[in-house]
């Protein structure tokens, strides 16, 4: 466990800004800042945005996925999705864990796990 991690970079937020406030059908302006955002994007694949994450770099995303509206990537830790997988509207991936002890909780402790989520995976908000 560690002590409070810092908020996403600027790097990562000027990123998700322009991803977001894109034209809706530029998939070529959509797939060149996430190319530049994410660990990996793999061939084919779709994020429709909005979408946001901390890092972007934590995230790694297979071939011929589709990631609805409103995906959120909370990657304090790395999240991995493979090949072949669906995402439905407003999802959530959430790294971030916290302490169940309340003093550890108050001096502002915090940790993270990895999410993979392998090839052929359908998700969706319930």
């Amino acid at each position: 466990m560690t002590q409070s991690l810092p908020s996403s970079p600027p790097r990562a937020r000027g990123l998700i800004h322009q991803l977001n406030m894109s034209e809706p059908n530029d998939c070529a302006t959509h797939r060149a800042i996430l190319t530049e955002l994410l660990a990996a994007l793999g061939e084919g694949s779709e994020i429709r945005p909005p979408f946001y994450c901390d890092y972007g770099y934590q995230t790694s995303i297979g071939a011929r996925c589709f990631l609805n509206w409103g995906l959120v990537s909370l990657d304090v830790a790395t999240v991995t999705i493979g090949d072949d997988v669906q995402i439905g509207p407003n999802v959530q991936l959430l790294t971030a864990t916290h302490p169940i002890n309340p003093g550890l909780r108050l001096d502002k402790w915090e940790a993270a796990e990895p999410i993979v989520i392998m090839d052929n995976v359908w998700s969706a908000a319930a």
